[in-house]
């Protein structure tokens, strides 16, 4: 055998060899990426699923009565917000009824062909639905087709928890031909790499068998065409190799940075439910059952919750209507001796008296008050994102939170948290910000 032919026999081989590894590499590749895309699903979903008030899903019959309720309005703007920020098809809520899976609150449009109303039964749940409900174990399905279409989707269950029961699942779909495109598109992405040697190999081949048809005195620098082979193949090597590292070291950093937002996230929203369940209706309560409170009892009352980290003030703002303001400011002057007038911002953040408007919920006590000056008497409904929070709280009787805003004394910014204090002499709203 020449050694033309064994060249070439050995460069055939070569590419035989690279396109069997190209082909387990691309199917490694993507079975990698589908099994990360489902963790990161199944993570969204948990991770949704501890957002929502179990209290709120217990006022819910999963029938159509509960269009009627804020709480089925409220999850369903909370699923809306999550699903713009999110590539997912929908964002659905199940719970178990009579022996059938129905579904709850949504965040697809109603005129949307995915869409159900409450207490739509479904007619193809799969195994995993069924375990999540009533085993409370999440889990991931698909390519699972069903009545509404073929989906990979993530589903994770709502815990009661003081019983620990499920109260419904929290689900979210990827569109199986969505998923196909993303997983096939890994595929092209090696094939393109195996491609690149490929045509580098055969090019090489080439190169030295033209070199070979030439007289030896025209050869130059094709003499050393193996080397030039050799390096070309050992530098895209290198390139992939070290391409592969950075993509394992970016995976590795991006595992530790999911552990620890999820681990901040579960602290951030245990700290909301603690200020929701324990210490705002706490502070509610203590309202509703006393004639009045003045200033030394409200900080006797807030102080210990004051020093938790996550709370940045407490307060409280009775509504005052505009006939009653003016009375209002001179009784407030009268009991603390001291100059008191309702305010609000100006566009450069100055104070100024408050507008002429129905209604006006001004800061009347605020705690710690040193980490807060200048914030008595600024009248929360001045500023479009508290006022949309309070007219929120107030109409649903629920606790609402707000977007990030400046606080009333200009020094950061805070979520504000508000709950309705509702009584026969007096409704207003308590601040946190955390």
């Amino acid at each position: 055998m020449t050694r033309d032919s064994i060249r070439r026999w050995t460069i055939r081989g070569m590419l035989l060899a690279l396109l069997a590894v190209g082909w387990w590499v691309a199917q490694w590749r993507a079975q990698i990426l589908d099994k990360e895309q489902r963790g990161d699903l199944l993570r969204q979903a948990i991770a949704i699923a501890r957002t929502i008030n179990p209290d709120g899903i217990k006022t819910l019959s999963f029938t159509a009565a509960d269009l009627k309720k804020p709480e089925f309005h409220r999850l369903r703007r909370q699923m809306i917000a999550y699903g713009q920020t999110m590539e997912v098809r929908g964002i659905y809520t199940m719970a178990e009824r009579d022996g059938a899976i129905v579904f709850g609150p949504e965040n697809y449009a109603e005129d949307d062909p995915q869409a159900s109303s409450p207490g739509t039964e479904y007619e193809e749940p799969s195994a995993i639905d069924w375990a999540v409900l009533r085993a409370g174990k999440p889990g991931t399905i698909g390519p699972q087709t069903d009545e509404y279409g073929t989906f990979i989707s993530a589903v994770a269950p709502v815990f009661d928890p003081r019983t620990g029961q499920v109260l419904m699942a929290v689900g979210l779909d990827i569109e199986a031909g969505h998923w196909r495109t993303m997983i096939h598109r890994e595929r092209l992405a090696v094939g393109l790499v195996v491609l690149a040697l490929a045509v580098i190999l055969a090019c090489g081949g080439r190169v030295l068998r033209y070199r070979d048809a030439l007289p030896l005195e025209n050869q130059t620098w094709l003499r050393f065409g193996e080397c030039y082979l050799v390096a070309g193949l050992g530098l895209a090597l290198t390139v992939i190799v070290a391409k592969t590292l950075a993509d394992a070291e970016e995976h590795s950093r991006r595992e530790v940075f999911l552990h620890l937002a999820e681990s901040q996230a579960g602290r951030v929203a245990e700290a909301f439910r603690d200020l929701r369940d324990n210490q705002l209706d706490g502070l509610v309560r203590f309202f509703a059952s006393s004639e009045e409170v003045d200033a030394e009892e409200f900080r006797l009352y807030t102080k210990a919750h004051t020093k938790l980290r996550e709370v940045y003030g407490i307060g409280w703002a009775p509504r005052v209507s505009a006939a009653a303001k003016s009375v209002f400011e001179e009784q407030v002057r009268k009991r603390e001796s001291k100059a008191f007038t309702v305010f609000e911002k100006d566009s450069q953040g100055r104070n100024r008296p408050a507008g002429a408007r129905d209604e006006y919920f001004p800061l009347l006590y605020i705690e710690p008050l040193e980490e807060n000056p200048g914030a008595i008497g600024f009248d929360l409904i001045s500023e479009s994102t508290r006022k949309a929070a309070i007219e929120e709280a107030t109409r649903t009787g629920m606790i609402t939170a707000t977007d990030l805003v400046e606080t009333a004394h200009g020094r950061g910014l805070v979520v504000m948290v508000y709950a309705p204090n509702g009584t026969a002499v007096r409704r207003g709203v308590m601040t946190r910000g955390v």
